[in-house]
């Protein structure tokens, strides 16, 4: 009956949420960046701690020890720094506000 009506309702609502929406994406694209430079990060960390350690690596694999074993050990440290990291910046995030 008012098709004019529906038209600026929907351009309002448009205008309204538009700076949410930039905010929105924005967020999103820092997240994502957030989120390559952890795994960068994390990677070079995993990577040095394979380089430092290959004399060891290869004494073990000498000695008989599993591939699967070695594998193990050094995810498995490498999700120790990994979670011990995430504790630590869920703890300065949740400190934070307090300060500010």
């Amino acid at each position: 009956m008012f098709p004019n009506r529906s038209y600026r309702l929907e351009q309002q609502v448009d205008a309204s949420l538009g700076q949410e929406r930039v905010l929105a994406v924005l967020s999103s694209g820092f997240a994502l960046l957030a989120l390559l430079l952890a795994s960068v990060g994390l990677f070079g960390v995993m990577s040095y701690n394979v380089a430092r350690r290959t004399r060891e690596i290869g004494i073990r694999m000498a000695l008989g020890a599993r591939r699967s074993m070695v594998l193990r050990r050094i995810l498995q440290e490498t999700v120790t720094v990994s979670v011990a990291g995430i504790l630590i910046g869920l703890a300065g995030a949740l400190a934070t506000p307090r300060l500010v």
